[in-house]
């Protein structure tokens, strides 16, 4: 199995909408063990931040001034990535 085998049968991210406590509007997403968010900035840019799912306190990663579909596909590489960990892939591509 390689990585691309991996990308492949993986089911695509559910992205559904959600606020935050303060009611700023956000997209999320669950894989493994990590929540994706994505907030709009107001500039046409979104921030993208990687939470472990539970802990919205300490982010893992944070990416700013994205497009939406850079910050969608970032967070589809992470998830490969998060599942690609669990095989002895030797980096096979």
């Amino acid at each position: 199995m390689t990585r691309n085998d991996i990308a492949i049968s993986l089911k695509p991210l559910k992205w559904e909408e959600d606020e935050l406590d303060n009611g700023t509007p956000v997209l999320t997403a669950d894989y493994d063990v990590y929540e994706a968010y994505i907030k709009e900035n107001g500039n046409g840019t979104v921030t993208l931040t990687i939470f472990y799912i539970g802990n919205l306190e300490e982010p893992k990663i944070k990416y700013t001034r994205l497009t939406m579909e850079e910050a969608k596909d970032i967070t589809r590489l992470l998830q490969v990535d998060s599942f690609c960990e669990y095989f002895n892939l030797d980096n096979q591509i």
